[in-house]
């Protein structure tokens, strides 16, 4: 593991573009996002689990 990002202010273009980015370079990825639904989608759509 290289170490872990934090994406704050999380949407679907290009937080979404960098997430996917960094888990490919071996990276843990976390997003903060104030809705809910967009972070969510977010998760399902780079394979991650939404807590």
């Amino acid at each position: 593991m290289i170490g872990t990002a934090l994406i704050v202010g999380a949407g679907p273009m290009l937080s979404t573009l960098l997430a996917k980015f960094l888990i490919k370079e071996g990276m843990d990825v976390v997003l903060a996002a104030r809705d809910t639904q967009k972070r969510s989608s977010i998760c399902k759509e780079i394979g991650a689990e939404a807590v």
